[in-house]
């Protein structure tokens, strides 16, 4: 069995989540798969007045209950998948044991660096990593970051990680430097390196995110900007100021996907 997991930590649910989950299980159904949509703070541990914590709660799909699932695919809540979005399930491999996306930074870098080089990001990066103990992810040129809001994580995987998973507190509540440092996603891509977890990178069109098209920022101030055709996409800021026009647009009948201002028409590859 295969499982779509959401959570939103709270229980006022923002317009924008209830939308989109609810297109998230549709998808759901389309693959064959259960879904489960979290809204507690269920981390052993945890304290619902750290606003970090709440990120880590991605790390429920590695609780033994869930064993019973072959593969879960963990998505956040502010990600839209398109109306002829493939079954990721189907592409899944019998080595695989985490699939997931580089961040990759500019416009349309499909095959570019994650992170490109930037003295104060290197800087930020080594020193929290330095102080969790922990070996930089980086390709000998630049961090890597494997987006976590779009992750399929295999059985052996997930087993994988909860025995070699350091205390997430720990990262959590070190506050020195930058607080983007200190959510789920450098901790997991610091625990992949430390504990030798294969990723395999599943491409930038399942976790299509704003870097690949604000490629010009006075431009969008002005005016919507052209979103190529992808699998998944995924909004960082959901109250930005084109986001009733560009990142809640409607299914239709045939199965294209339209805004307010524009219609993309694109096949799955």
């Amino acid at each position: 069995m295969n499982l779509i997991y959401q959570c939103f930590i709270g229980q006022n649910q923002p317009a924008y989540v209830k939308k989109l989950t609810g297109y998230v299980q549709d998808y759901a159904k389309k693959c064959g798969a259960d879904y489960h949509f979290e809204k507690d703070l269920k981390l052993e541990g945890a304290d619902p007045k750290v606003s970090m914590h709440r990120y880590f709660n991605i790390l429920q799909v590695l609780d033994p209950e869930c064993d019973k699932y072959e593969n879960i695919f963990y998505l956040d809540c502010d990600i839209l998948p398109d109306a002829r979005a493939k079954n990721i399930f189907a592409m899944i491999k019998p080595d695989d044991w985490i699939m997931a996306s580089k961040e990759d930074r500019g416009y349309n870098t499909v095959y570019g660096p994650a992170f490109h080089v930037v003295i104060d990001v290197i800087k930020k990066f080594k020193s929290k990593y330095l102080r969790m103990d922990c070996p930089l992810p980086t390709d000998g040129r630049n961090i890597i970051q494997y987006n976590t809001g779009v992750v399929v994580f295999t059985k052996k995987g997930r087993i994988k990680l909860r025995e070699s998973l350091e205390d997430w507190k720990k990262w959590a509540n070190d506050l020195d430097g930058s607080p983007s440092l200190n959510n789920d996603q450098p901790y997991l891509n610091g625990m992949f390196v430390k504990y030798d977890i294969p990723v395999r990178e599943i491409g930038w069109r399942w976790n299509l995110y704003p870097f690949y098209y604000l490629n010009d920022r006075e431009r969008y101030d002005e005016e919507p900007p052209v979103v190529p055709r992808g699998h998944f996409y995924h909004f960082s800021n959901p109250h930005g100021k084109h986001h009733g026009t560009i990142f809640t647009p409607d299914y239709t009948p045939e199965g294209h996907l339209f805004s307010t201002d524009f219609e993309r028409s694109w096949q799955p590859e």
